[in-house]
């Protein structure tokens, strides 16, 4: 089966509705835009699970925190119930490799400043198992030494501290070093039970690995990713995902925004899309009843 962009997903589901697709795909790969792939994955499960049977044949799972073992284990159980299972792994880093520190850490960190300790600990924890090291390998003492911090920013990392303590009072326990691409391939590669389906999610793919291949060839990849860089290019990219935003938005409520609007709005964000959503949302809030932001 093919790799598709977002924008084809609904021409996907609507071929599987009328037949005209080759087959249930027994696996979806979804990366890219953490917004749009979550919104992504309510489709799906949407598609695939009617509401009265949504708590017995959807199964998520917390990717971050649960092994790829366990997943595994869950997609080959039968649901007690007839039609389509779902069991998503949602923000899954099997792809997140060691040389991905840098960009792991700076997801720990953001969900540190939203105050999404549990979410933070997950992304730590992938850290710590990737490089092989231990709470106390990155105590305060140790720290710039085992992440390859700069010594002289060490001070500025002083909120790993409270997301080591979350982990400890929680009883949270590093995973285990292992190539859990490869494991998940055999799975793959072997199939699940034919009323079973897979949905991961994520933000990064290596599409060197086999485990991508696998999956492009034996079930389906949906591209959400947006260029983050500054070319011209990039930027169109960039607005034209982000006016899709704003006018799915606005239709749902019925409402219009000026023209000089959307430039002021865009300059306070950037290009952060749940950021950018939110504030659209609060002005949608504060025009109240007028049709006109």
């Amino acid at each position: 089966m093919p790799e598709i962009s977002y924008k084809k997903i609904e021409t996907h589901l609507e071929e599987l509705k009328n037949g005209s697709a080759q087959q249930l795909p027994p696996v979806y790969l979804i990366y890219g835009e953490e917004m749009l792939v979550g919104t992504a994955c309510d489709r799906l499960l949407e598609f695939y699970v009617p509401a009265a049977s949504k708590s017995l044949n959807y199964d998520p799972i917390d990717a971050a925190a649960d092994s790829v073992h366990d997943i595994i284990e869950r997609v080959n159980t039968f649901s007690l119930s007839p039609g389509i299972k779902v069991v998503a792994a949602k923000d899954s880093k099997i792809f997140y490799a060691r040389q991905d520190k840098k960009q792991l850490l700076e997801k720990v960190k953001s969900a540190y400043d939203n105050n999404e300790l549990r979410t933070a600990a997950g992304y730590f924890l992938n850290v710590l198992g990737h490089l092989n090291l231990s709470y106390d390998d990155v105590g305060a003492s140790h720290r710039a030494q085992s992440l390859d911090l700069n010594a002289d920013s060490a001070g500025s990392h002083a909120w790993m501290d409270d997301v080591i303590t979350f982990c400890r009072e929680n009883q949270l326990k590093i995973p285990v070093p292992q190539d859990d691409c490869s494991v998940l391939q055999a799975a793959v590669e072997k199939g699940f039970p034919k009323s079973n389906l897979l949905v991961i999610t994520t933000e990064f793919v290596d599409k060197r690995r086999g485990l991508f291949k696998t999956i492009r060839q034996n079930g389906m990849v949906i591209d959400f990713s947006v260029p983050k860089g500054q070319r011209r290019a990039d930027k169109m990219a960039q607005e034209v995902v982000l006016k899709e935003t704003m006018t799915s938005m606005l239709k749902a409520v019925n409402k219009k925004i000026d023209q000089a609007a959307y430039p002021a709005l865009y300059e306070m964000t950037g290009f952060d899309l749940r950021t950018f959503s939110n504030n659209l949302e609060k002005l949608i809030d504060y025009v109240g009843e007028r049709d006109n932001i």
